[in-house]
């Protein structure tokens, strides 16, 4: 799990209302049932499911980005972000509920979680993240969403939302080149042969 979608997942539990007062909390990972059915009104977030695509190249086009030069006698330096493999984090985040209430249930006039979660993420649909010297953004979406009730205990509810990050791994590369450059030219210079 990367930290800036955590990060990004609990502001978008604040601004729909869910980690506020006596509502619900973020969990990074499952407890046991017993548990689990303790602490609701909770929100559990799921492992996430990633695809990783063998990228290698420089970008945007070939290239991601070019910092200020570094200037290394005749030549200069430029540094690019390299990104390796192209990435997609799949996450589901769980709501469980009990005895579902307005701010539950959805409707055109009042909006539940899953819609909040949605109408944010359609808002924000970019993450910034600072590198050394360079930024660079991870894009966000929605995948399914449902709910799920435990035949065992009908007053238990489970609302789901899938959020897709679109993400990569980088690295700054340097590499040399003469533009910019200075260059001098000497005359042609003649030699005798005897």
């Amino acid at each position: 799990m990367r930290k800036a979608h955590i990060d990004y997942l609990k502001a978008m539990l604040v601004t729909i209302g869910f980690t506020a007062g006596s509502t619900g909390k973020l969990l990074e990972t499952y407890p046991s049932e017993d548990k689990l059915k303790q602490m609701i009104p909770v929100a559990v977030l799921q492992n996430p499911r990633v695809t990783n695509n063998l990228d290698a190249r420089l970008k945007p086009g070939n290239r991601i980005a070019r910092l200020d030069p570094i200037i290394n006698g005749a030549t200069k330096t430029n540094q690019y972000l390299k990104r390796h493999f192209k990435q997609e984090f799949k996450y589901q985040l769980d709501f469980w509920l009990k005895n579902p209430a307005p701010e539950i249930l959805s409707d055109p006039a009042t909006p539940g979680f899953v819609d909040k979660a949605m109408v944010h993420i359609s808002e924000n649909q970019t993450i910034p993240v600072t590198l050394p010297d360079v930024e660079y953004n991870i894009t966000v979406d929605v995948g399914a969403s449902g709910s799920i009730t435990d035949e065992a205990d009908k007053s238990i509810y489970k609302y789901f939302i899938e959020i897709i990050f679109r993400d990569g791994l980088y690295s700054v590369e340097q590499a040399e080149t003469l533009a910019g450059a200075t260059l001098e030219i000497l005359p042609p210079v003649e030699v005798e042969v005897s």
